[in-house]
């Protein structure tokens, strides 16, 4: 599956993957910022979100396999992955599935293994959402403040929310991503099976519940390199909560792959 993805800059190539319920759109001051250091960033809608095609199947290895597309397409050579939650996995489902073709992942906020929580009811809650009858987007929002009580998080859900000529509708594939929320929550890897040797950076918050210490053994076991920044006062979304330290931490592992040899 082909996916929809924007360009910045050039030289090395980065390659942004959002989490669930985003888009490559909510990485795109960080992808301008990074293409300024002189490399060339990829911000990609994965499959069922953004501007991408949908599908009823999103099991990891079929979502890693997306990103592989992109990549022959573009002609990458071992492009530096970074990944938030959801494209954090499939950031480490990519460079398991083929190691020779990542240079490098910077994997945020989360760790290769089977969570229980989920976001499950927010997509249950978006669906039942009557679209019919929302006027505009501030409509939308107090409509939806009725199930979502946290304005930030809601917000984060009306991106995906756009007019088109038979009214207001969701961009993602709700129902397809709801339907594959048991496969997403898991992890279909195993230590002693598949290994990454390259180099990793794992950046957490510190407030998160998703990536805690016992993690970071098993990180370490999938990606014997794995070494792990826990940024303080951030939560899950870490890139939003501490946007200079994320930034100054990304550039930091970039910079050690322009040094000269």
């Amino acid at each position: 599956m082909l996916l929809s993805h924007v360009s910045y800059g050039s030289g090395r190539p980065l390659i942004i993957l959002h989490g669930l319920l985003g888009c490559g759109r909510n990485w795109a001051s960080i992808a301008k910022k990074i293409s300024a250091q002189g490399l060339r960033a990829i911000t990609i809608d994965l499959r069922n979100h953004g501007e991408s095609p949908h599908s009823d199947q999103m099991a990891y290895p079929l979502l890693a396999q997306d990103i592989e597309q992109v990549i022959g397409s573009l002609n990458l050579e071992k492009p530096i992955v970074l990944g938030h939650s959801m494209g954090g996995k499939v950031a480490m489902a990519l460079a398991l599935r083929k190691p020779r073709s990542v240079g490098g992942l910077i994997i945020v906020d989360i760790a290769p293994r089977q969570y229980v929580k989920s976001n499950e009811h927010l997509i249950e809650e978006m669906l039942a959402l009557n679209l019919k009858v929302v006027k505009n987007r501030s409509h939308a929002d107090e409509l939806l403040a009725e199930r979502v009580r946290d304005p930030v998080f809601r917000s984060f859900l009306l991106q995906n929310l756009y007019a088109s000529d038979q009214g207001y509708q969701w961009r993602p594939n709700l129902r397809g991503i709801l339907q594959n929320i048991p496969a997403l929550m898991g992890f279909p890897f195993e230590t002693h099976h598949a290994s990454y040797r390259g180099p990793v950076l794992c950046i957490s918050g510190d407030k998160s519940e998703y990536f805690e210490n016992a993690d970071k053994i098993l990180l370490r076991e999938f990606f014997p390199q794995a070494k792990v920044v826990t940024i303080k006062g951030a939560n899950h979304w870490v890139h939003a909560d501490r946007p200079e330290i994320f930034f100054l931490a990304v550039l930091n592992f970039l910079t050690g792959f322009n040094q000269p040899k």
